[in-house]
């Protein structure tokens, strides 16, 4: 019967035969049992009943080929199939024979143990065609009877040899729809609270059951018939239960709300009906439900459903949306959601407000090749929310605008509101600009931005000035746990996870796996995780708990360069931020953590420096002066308890350094150490400094260069460099612990040669 079913008009009972069984037998329940034939007889009966006490017929079946029935003892169980020859209603089935006190008799035989039909679920059924019930799943179960020779699918039988009997039950919808109903996509019946069982397991509830459709084709009276199947228990629906039944109908959708009086059961072996004329419909409007507010988001769940947020924003407003499927938007040209302004009217740029759960849904190949869209993105210019959605393969051809998968641009000086991104990944994608672009967003503007639990993957950015894996721009906001792994090609201020960046806090955010290569040559200001850490008033960004792994930073004609930082302007707070495993190649000023450092303010305006930062491994190679293996040029510059590993080469060219390419004036460096390699052919190289180009504001005390061939400065022309270590007699920690270092802070007790950060 291949779980199948079939309708008739009479309603009797089902005895369900079988022959030439005989329990008895001492048979081993193994390959060596001997193969028996029963036989199996359906008479003229209604397999699930039509629904008491409503009038109409059940369904009923034949056996077809292909049918199985299983007899499972607890232990083992034997399937049984069906044999040739035979007739619609009388089948021999043939098996191997099997002992015991207590048997469960399965229908369909491919689920061969009462647990593995417990397990069944109906979450995602679909029917082709209208009144079709081909996608219905007819199973049942008799359990712990005493015998199965002969025996009859029912409640009675069951009761009469010990045991229980469970069957599924069927959900008939009838619907009625209004006149200018053409197609039909789904019908969805959602409660107010979970009471449809989804499979049969007792606990596996929900508030929503649902059926897809295709290729229903709707007669006159426009009614479409649905059949779906229910499990073995009943669901039971209070009275006063809020039930909403929906159907999307194209790019529109018909609403039905029923609330019982008294208390309604979908029963288990029945047929129920649920019918709705075509005067209970109220219009959903274009999406599959909702009406926009927050307690009732428009439920988008088409591509073209997608299309229409942007027509239903408004001028300072908030609407809010909900996806409940994945989207596929190939072949459809996307537009931004915001990001058209009112040249004659001031007062409306970019106002419109959006409210969009993903529900942890994916939006694929969301596509812009018009390079004359403003703000090419999905929200063009975000104020609000974007949360739980990812954005996979998608391409954007953005030209001369600010441009990211996420939003364009998000937030304005008018500051018309907050703006949070949430639990968002943008992933295989790919997205061309000419300046301030991010795989994820181009441009941040306000300070009540945040952006957390968001994430690049493996996706591809083409820019020009202020290009990243992640922001192109960052001027304000907060950034918390987000990551970036892309191949970012830009001309100078690139970055693996932001361009430029003016006053935002950043933590726990990372580059990882990607490369980054900037092209300009002179001042490049390029990095693996910010290109250009800018300023405001003399105040810079904070960056704590952020790193930059396993990546390739390629500059090679431009100077300022670093594997964190390209250049750090006076303000910025780096802490406990590292550079791990990383490759960096670039030209005048490069270096493994920030290539020139003015990040300490003056005593009047105090702020800014580096602290407990560190780069691991990896190796730089410098094609002109100043290569260091942590700064390359520090000028109004505190760096505090930070240390370097990389290798260092710094080929013919000055001003080579393990930790500092060439010290300049107003600099602090304590308590930090350089143990990589450090090669050139300069007569400034050294072991900590190349060249202490300083006065007596600058200040390298208590540091350590591990080093046996070289000294800790190259060549000195001032500064105050005292207390310092040089040279790879005991350990490294032994010298460290001798020159002060905080033990709250470094590691003494690590088996390691060097000590490390806590």
């Amino acid at each position: 019967m291949k779980t199948r079913f079939f309708y008739i008009s009479s309603i009797v009972l089902m005895p369900f035969v079988l022959f030439s069984c005989n329990k008895e037998q001492e048979v081993a329940n193994d390959i060596a049992a001997p193969t028996i034939t029963i036989q199996a007889n359906i008479p003229a009966a209604t397999k699930v009943a039509a629904v008491v006490p409503e009038s109409g017929s059940g369904l009923n079946w034949n056996w077809e080929a292909g049918d199985k029935i299983a007899v499972n003892n607890g232990s083992t169980a034997s399937v049984f199939d069906i044999k040739s020859g035979f007739e619609p209603t009388s089948a021999s089935f043939v098996g191997k024979l099997i002992n015991g006190d207590a048997f469960s008799i399965i229908y369909p035989g491919t689920y061969t143990t009462p647990a593995a039909l417990q397990a069944m679920n109906f979450a995602d059924q679909q029917q082709v065609g209208n009144d079709v019930k081909t996608q219905l799943q007819y199973f049942a179960m008799l359990s712990n009877v005493d015998s199965y020779g002969t025996f009859e699918f029912g409640q009675a039988w069951a009761a009469e040899h010990g045991g229980s009997f469970r069957q599924c039950g069927v959900l008939r919808l009838a619907l009625t729809l209004p006149a200018e109903t053409m197609v039909v996509n789904r019908i969805t019946i959602k409660a107010g609270a979970p009471v449809f069982h989804t499979g049969n397991a007792d606990d596996a509830k929900s508030d929503e059951i649902s059926i897809g459709l295709s290729d229903v084709t709707l007669t006159t009276d426009k009614t479409v018939i649905a059949w779906m199947t229910t499990s073995w228990f009943d669901d039971v629906i209070p009275a006063g239960t809020s039930l909403v039944v929906s159907v999307a109908a194209g790019d529109f959708s018909w609403n039905s709300d029923i609330t019982p009086a008294t208390e309604k059961t979908i029963k288990s072996g029945y047929v129920n009906k649920i019918t709705i004329g075509d005067n209970q419909w109220v219009s959903g409007g274009r999406y599959a439900e909702g009406s926009g507010t927050e307690e009732d988001p428009w439920i988008i769940k088409t591509p073209t459903q997608l299309t229409y947020m942007r027509d239903d924003l408004a001028s300072k407003e908030l609407r809010y949306f909900k996806l409940e499927a994945d989207l596929d938007m190939k072949d459809i040209e996307w537009a931004p959601l915001n990001n058209v302004n009112d040249p004659s009217d001031e007062t409306k740029a970019y106002d419109k407000f959006v409210y969009f759960d993903g529900n942890n849904h994916t939006i694929s190949n969301l596509t812009i090749t018009n390079t004359e869209v403003a703000y090419p993105s999905f929200a063009g210019v975000l104020y609000g929310t974007i949360k739980n959605v990812t954005f996979a393969n998608a391409s954007i051809n953005a030209g001369n605008n600010k441009a990211g998968v996420v939003a364009g641009y998000v937030g304005t000086s008018q500051n018309y509101g907050p703006s949070t991104i949430s639990n968002v990944i943008v992933r295989n994608s790919e997205i061309t600009a000419s300046r301030h672009v991010g795989a994820f967003v181009g441009q941040v503007v306000t300070a009540d931005t945040k952006i957390e639990n968001c994430r690049v993957e493996n996706s591809v950015v083409n820019g020009a000035e202020y290009a990243a894996g992640f922001a192109g721009y960052i001027q304000n906001g907060v950034f918390t746990n987000c990551s970036a792994n892309a191949t970012v090609s830009g001309t100078k201020h690139v970055g693996g996870f932001v361009g430029k960046t003016e006053v935002p806090a950043i933590t726990n955010c990372s580059f990882e796996g990607g490369s980054i290569t900037a092209s300009a040559s002179g001042s490049n200001q390029s990095g693996g995780f910010v290109g250009y850490a800018g300023k405001v008033d003399n105040v810079g960004a904070t960056f704590t708990s952020c790193f930059v792994k396993d990546a390739v930073v390629t500059v090679a004609a431009g100077q300022r360069v670093g594997g964190f930082t390209g250049q750090a302007d006076l303000g910025t707070t780096f802490t406990k931020c590292y550079v791990k495993n990383t490759t960096i190649s670039g030209a005048t000023n490069t270096a493994g953590f920030v290539g020139v450092d003015y990040s300490t303010t003056s005593e009047l305006v105090p702020g800014g420096g580096i602290y407990q930062c560190y780069v691991d491994g990896g190796s730089l190679t410098a094609s002109n002066a100043n290569p260091g293996g942590f700064v390359a040029y520090p000028e109004k510059a505190t760096i505090k308890n930070c240390y370097t590993t990389m290798d260092v080469n710094g080929g013919s060219y000055a001003c080579v350094g393990g930790f500092v390419g060439i010290l300049k004036k107003n600099v602090t460096i304590q308590y930090c150490y350089a143990a990589g390699a450090v090669s050139g052919t300069s007569a400034s190289v050294g072991g900590f400094i190349g060249k202490a180009d300083a006065d007596a504001t600058s200040h390298v005390n208590a540091c350590i260069a591990w080093t046996s061939t070289l000294n800790f400065v190259g060549q000195t022309v001032g500064g105050d460099i005292t207390g310092n270590y040089c040279g790879t007699e005991g350990t490294l920690s032994a010298h460290a612990a001798e020159l002060g270092w905080d033990p709250n802070i470094w590691n003494f007790l690590a088996t390691l040669k060097v000590p490390s950060i806590k």
